[in-house]
């Protein structure tokens, strides 16, 4: 007789770095509420991720002609539950710590044995186990922040001998003080700086220097703010930048076990430091793929032995000369490509996690989309075609008047790098199309 599987509750809290960055310091960086409304709506993607027995918490009920896309091509197995009060500016977690009817079927999942799947673990997610009795992931969201931290990123790279770039880690104002003579030397190299927040995220909280009067900016800055919040404490690293050939995301499990498993490495897609999708797999070097498997068994064992079980995402980057940079910063949390998993690995050929900005006029319904993409679906083998994984996003800001800003999540499968290539340009043609007569 076999086990029945822990029955999970997956939810999609994105942009838990915020909540974690709380009571620090921070870089200047533009923050909309639209992008917020946007981003809270992305705990969609972990439809991928449910199996039956476990439950999907969601802001919103997802498009039923979504749903049903979805579940046609073998995903969205698990319960729904639904918060029903609910603020764009809000995570998932908020909206149900506010939500009795929700809050009353996740009781009902906990005496079955159930266990929180988060996005991330911070004091939000903690309360949620503690009003409802899930099982928690980690002994503690301090653990969660600790962990996640550049700040940490980088210590632990020095003490495990694991190659980075030349930098600094900062948790004070005085820390950042005293790299003055350090930094100007290397802009006077011809060095870019890079200064990022210790807990920022997709290209938010990163500033680039490169001249010194930008550093002594910067530096004024946080005096300022310091002075403003009455403390100086703050967590930022600070890197000289590399000239790369490729970014690389891949990605790790610890088991309750504590036992390390290497999933995948992918290529990540930027766009001036923002993640804009991942090409799979990612076409490296033997020599590469072996440090990278070296790499998770050194962090992945560190990792457990802090407490740390569950999925892990770490930066790396292929520099212009071939060279290696392991690990730029760890990720203990779900990543993009977390939500990917079984696409991953059902996929035969090759991959493309992808999103498109729109702006439109008025809420676009699944249908309508359906019927301009008409001939690009997924085929039932994932050999190829495309599917709308996370479709709540592009909505996220209807209803203000007036045009606003959504967002599509996709992934593109094709037999090669070419048709894949094809395929995502017949998509984003598409998607142009229908803007044209539903947007801008």
């Amino acid at each position: 007789m076999t086990d029945r599987p822990t029955p999970r509750v997956l939810l999609g809290n994105f942009d838990v770095e915020r909540r974690w960055a709380e009571g620090t310091l921070a870089l200047p960086e533009i923050s909309r509420a639209s992008a917020a409304a946007v981003t809270n709506q992305l705990g969609e993607l972990a439809l991928l991720r449910g199996e039956p027995g476990d439950a999907v918490v969601l802001k919103a009920e997802p498009d039923p002609e979504f749903l049903a896309r979805l579940r046609s091509a073998g995903f969205a197995k698990a319960e729904v539950v639904v918060a029903e009060r609910t603020e764009p500016a809000r995570t998932v977690t908020q909206d149900l710590l506010d939500s009795p009817q929700a809050l009353a079927r996740l009781r009902e999942l906990a005496a079955a044995g159930a266990r929180l799947a988060p996005h991330g673990f911070s004091e939000d997610e903690e309360r949620l186990c503690r009003e409802t009795g899930l099982v928690a992931p980690l002994p503690s969201a301090a653990l969660a922040v600790r962990v996640n931290s550049k700040v940490y990123s980088r210590r632990l790279c020095t003490a495990l001998g694991i190659r980075q770039a030349r930098g600094w880690e900062c948790e004070s104002l005085a820390d950042v003080e005293a790299l003055d003579a350090d930094v100007k030397a290397a802009l006077e190299r011809g060095a870019t700086v890079g200064v990022k927040s210790a807990l920022g995220v997709s290209g938010r909280g990163i500033t680039t220097v490169q001249r010194a009067s930008q550093w002594d900016g910067l530096v004024r800055l946080l005096r300022k703010q310091a002075v403003r919040a009455g403390t100086a404490a703050l967590a930022l690293v600070v890197e000289e930048g590399a000239e790369k050939s490729a970014d690389v995301n891949y990605h790790f499990t610890i088991g309750d076990d504590g036992a390390v498993r290497f999933d995948f490495a992918v290529e990540a897609v930027t766009d001036n430091g923002r993640h804009v999708g991942h090409r799979i797999p990612a076409v490296l070097a033997p020599g590469h793929l072996a440090e990278l498997h070296a790499t998770v068994e050194l962090v992945g064992d560190r990792l457990a032995a802090e407490g740390y079980r569950g999925p892990v995402g770490v930066d790396a980057l292929v520099c212009a000369d071939g060279t290696l940079l392991p690990v730029l910063e760890i990720n203990a949390r779900n990543n993009m490509s977390t939500y990917h998993l079984d696409v991953v690995r059902r996929a035969p050929g090759r991959a493309a996690v992808v999103q498109f900005d729109l702006k439109l006029r008025e809420r676009l319904p699944f249908a309508v989309l359906a019927e301009a993409l008409a001939g690009t679906e997924m085929d039932a083998g994932l050999e190829r075609g495309f599917l709308v994984t996370g479709f709540a996003s592009v909505n996220a800001n209807a209803g203000g008047g007036g045009a606003f800003p959504g967002r599509l999540h996709g992934i593109v499968c094709a037999p090669d790098e070419d048709d894949l290539s094809a395929l995502h340009e017949a998509v984003a043609t598409r998607l142009a199309d229908l803007e044209d007569q539903h947007g801008r």
